[in-house]
């Protein structure tokens, strides 16, 4: 399936079909000039097209290993109860932060969340690395080429539903490539995240046709993004309460202690399941913070989502896994910087006026000291390229 500009691809395809020729394969080249529904219009015209028992879907940005198909038909074989089976997208280590970043989410994905899900028959099908029984996905209304997010579309909304088992195999298929610039990577986060956000009334009408896991588990899918808003409210709280907004009471420094406590083991718990996986503590938590400079994006998702507001497809520009880091997008530093000197500026106010001038200055070196090492991160590369 090509739905690349005319032209563009027919060389290639000239190149691969003798190939295959030589080997007796049997190819049925589609090239898709309307390019109408996304992505997951592509990915339904080749379903609707193909003719074989499985059908695999594999993403442009991987590449697939020589035992690739056979790996995936004996695991597909072996579990005849399954209809779908996932396997995992793996990247190679990163050679920017920005690319380290998005592998290290790509690896709680896979290595904790999604697997977690397939337990309950929970987790939605990914847009790559999956091979399915064609009858038995098309029987249950194919595939969904309606929204941005096509792969959590089609499983909330056709798959679970109607019975459709999906599962998950541990094994090193396919390598990707990861967004290689904080632009590319704000491009695709912001994409998921307002898809995600569009689900909700898909997820409300199709609650009762789902188990309890299931609806909890695609709330969980929608819920994931709102560690944004979540993100620019704390940042903003301490300026706020020492300017005497009444969001902060002190009953006793036991309980304070507490939330204290809490609030230091969060990223520790969200970090545990890669920590366990051996993954070094200090890439974790670094790229726990990167996760600030996306905080703004995944808040415009979200009023863009409540307000109707339409985001168009753009497919997110790769690189070659360490190609080199892309120049400062200065235009995202905005939001961290401003939401560094509203601290800075909560802890001097509470000093001045009085405001728990203990309780805010430590929320707010609490909030400065992770801005500071998203920013290291992100600048400090762009340092050792210079």
């Amino acid at each position: 399936m090509d739905d690349s500009p005319i032209g563009y691809s027919r060389e290639y395809w000239k190149i691969l079909a003798a190939a295959s020729a030589e080997k007796g394969f049997r190819l049925n080249y589609i090239h898709r000039e309307e390019r109408r529904g996304y992505r997951g219009g592509a990915v339904k015209r080749g379903l609707e097209s193909a003719r074989g028992e499985y059908v695999v879907v594999m993403d442009v940005d991987h590449v697939p290993l020589p035992h690739m198909l056979d790996e995936m038909v004996s695991v597909a074989e072996a579990n005849p109860g399954l209809d779908v089976v996932v396997f995992p997208q793996h990247f190679p280590e990163g050679g920017n932060v920005v690319e380290e970043a998005s592998r290290m989410g790509y690896a709680f994905d896979y290595l904790f969340s999604r697997k977690g899900k397939s337990v309950t028959n929970s987790a939605f099908c990914v847009g790559t690395n999956w091979i399915a029984r064609r009858e038995r996905i098309l029987g249950a209304g194919g595939y969904d080429d309606a929204t941005i997010v096509e792969d959590a579309a089609t499983s909330l909304k056709l798959w679970h539903p109607n019975g459709v088992k999906l599962g998950f195999a541990e094994a090193l298929l396919a390598v990707g490539a990861s967004p290689s610039s904080l632009q590319a990577w704000r491009l695709q986060q912001y994409r998921w995240s307002q898809g995600a956000f569009r689900l909700l009334p898909d997820l409300l009408a199709a609650a009762r046709r789902l188990s309890i896991p299931q609806a909890l588990d695609y709330l969980y899918l929608v819920a994931w993004y709102l560690v944004g808003p979540a993100t620019l409210a704390s940042s903003t709280f301490p300026l706020l309460v020492a300017l005497g907004a009444r969001l902060l009471r002190v009953e006793s420094p036991s309980a304070y202690l507490w939330v204290v406590a809490l609030t230091l083991a969060q990223p520790l718990l969200s970090a545990s399941p890669l920590l366990l996986e051996g993954e070094p503590a200090s890439k974790v938590f670094k790229c726990q913070a990167m996760g600030l400079l996306v905080a703004d994006v995944y808040t415009r998702a979200a009023l863009d989502a409540l307000l109707g507001r339409r985001a168009g497809f753009k497919v997110t520009p790769k690189a070659a896994p360490g190609s080199g880091t892309p120049g400062v997008d200065a235009g995202a530093l905005l939001a961290p910087l401003a939401l560094a000197v509203a601290n800075a500026a909560a802890a001097i106010l509470s000093y001045a006026l009085g405001s728990l001038f203990l309780a805010v200055t430590l929320w707010a070196l609490y909030n400065l000291a992770w801005i500071a090492a998203a920013l290291a991160a992100y600048l400090g590369d762009q340092g050792r390229s210079a």
